[in-house]
């Protein structure tokens, strides 16, 4: 990760395009923007510093000392609240 942050900050403007499922807590800070998807719809794409003041407004704040990447996917993904 930190050689792709420091390729897209390089001489060159650059776009590097991850996929990446609950990156840790130090992985995330390295993010600059992201999109966040649930059954294949756009919940939220744009700066990762706006990401949480986004889940804020939507009644979701993050807790303290938990993973924001966890926390977004856990309210994202109701995969595992369906009865089989």
């Amino acid at each position: 990760m930190q050689f792709l942050l420091a390729y897209c900050q390089g001489g060159a403007r650059r776009t590097v395009i991850l996929t990446i499922h609950q990156p840790s807590h130090w992985i995330w800070k390295l993010f600059t923007s992201v999109t966040l998807l649930s059954r294949g719809y756009v919940c939220y794409h744009g700066p990762s510093s706006d990401v949480e003041d986004f889940f804020d407004r939507q009644g979701f704040p993050v807790p303290p000392k938990v993973n924001r990447a966890d926390w977004f996917v856990e309210n994202l993904n109701d995969d595992f609240d369906r009865e089989r």
